[in-house]
């Protein structure tokens, strides 16, 4: 009965979120350690940023994107859903509430059940959380709503193509006593300390936990990626939107940027 229930709102979910035509779906032989570019917040829209739509994601898958980072907040009734802050709203609404509202009166909102889906719909995608919180609380409330919904949809294989970026040390202790994620990121833009020393000793901590270090291009330096790659990392930067900038900093070995807007870094402007 159970396995009948899950099978149905799979069909349901796939009915809402438009499961694509076969002339828009191509399939991609590459994966998160081949992509150099990472749709920031799903990928821009029209010119706007942050919206972590259906429509920026179709927008990103269909010019060529295959990683996804998005931003995952809680609802007040503690389900994770894609939105970079509550800065807008004037209470924290329900899931329900935020899943029926467009984002600025256009745009398709999305919870991390749908982001499942999407992943099954689409198995050459990989997503990038963003999380935001830094209480240990909240992150266990974000990261079991997280996998109780995989195993609710039948989808838990699907976890394997998250990954789960870091704000500090522990974090990684505390998801991993929820779940065992393959793949860690750890973001610097809570940690950064200004301190070359600091960021080293990340790295040295991180040689056996991590895929990467994500950084602030601003803090960009020759030496940091260095320090990067000595403990067989990659390094990763936020946001960069200049197609030119983007191909200097790949130049010089960094593995991927996040953007808004630049889907193909061979792309011409």
């Amino acid at each position: 009965m159970k396995v009948k229930i899950c099978l149905i709102i799979i069909i349901i979910m796939i009915i809402n979120l438009i499961e694509p035509k076969k002339e828009e779906y191509i399939f991609k032989e590459n994966n998160f350690f081949s992509s150099k570019i990472v749709g920031h917040a799903m990928f821009g829209i029209d010119g706007i940023t942050y919206t972590n739509s259906k429509e920026a994601f179709l927008n990103g898958y269909q010019n060529g994107l295959r990683v996804f980072e998005i931003d995952l907040e809680l609802t007040s009734d503690d389900k994770l859903v894609l939105i970079h802050d509550w800065n807008n709203y004037q209470y924290i609404p329900s899931s329900k509430e935020f899943l029926k509202n467009k984002i600025k009166d256009k745009y398709t909102p999305l919870s991390v059940e749908d982001v499942l889906l999407l992943l099954k719909i689409y198995p050459d995608i990989w997503i990038i959380t963003d999380s935001k919180y830094i209480e240990k609380d909240l992150i266990i409330k974000e990261f079991k709503d997280l996998v109780e919904s995989a195993k609710r949809l039948n989808l838990v294989k699907e976890l394997e193509r998250f990954v789960i970026q870091l704000y500090y040390q522990d974090m990684y202790n505390i998801i991993e006593s929820i779940y065992h994620f393959n793949n860690y990121l750890y973001t610097m833009y809570v940690d950064w300390e200004y301190n070359f020393n600091h960021f080293e000793e990340i790295c040295e901590w991180g040689e056996d936990k991590l895929v990467g270090i994500v950084l602030n291009k601003d803090f960009y330096s020759v030496n940091l990626l260095k320090a990067v790659n000595n403990y067989n990392l990659d390094l990763y930067l936020h946001t960069v939107n200049d197609i030119i900038e983007a191909k200097r900093y790949l130049k010089d070995g960094v593995k991927g940027i996040y953007s808004d807007f630049i889907a193909d870094i061979n792309e011409k402007r």
